[in-house]
């Protein structure tokens, strides 16, 4: 019983992981398809911050999966 809610808990955490990091992605790609004039510098500005904005949020994303894959690794020795 422990191994199936263990089991449940991680296809949660991963799903979610799977969500976040998507939504992020589209939101990436969306930013990125943003085209700027040249005489637009605040506006290529503001793209370059959401650009490392999100690049850093999926950082943090990833930090986090790691993190927790190796604390199951801890929990399961």
């Amino acid at each position: 019983a422990l191994a199936e809610i263990k089991t449940a808990e991680h296809k949660k955490l991963n799903d979610a992981y799977m969500f976040i990091n998507e939504t992020l992605m589209q939101a990436l790609l969306k930013i990125d398809g943003i085209e700027c004039t040249p005489d637009a510098e605040k506006a290529r500005q503001r793209r370059r911050q959401a650009v490392r904005l999100l690049q850093s949020w999926m950082d943090q994303m990833d930090r986090k999966r790691e993190s927790v894959k190796q604390a199951e690794v801890t929990i399961s020795q």
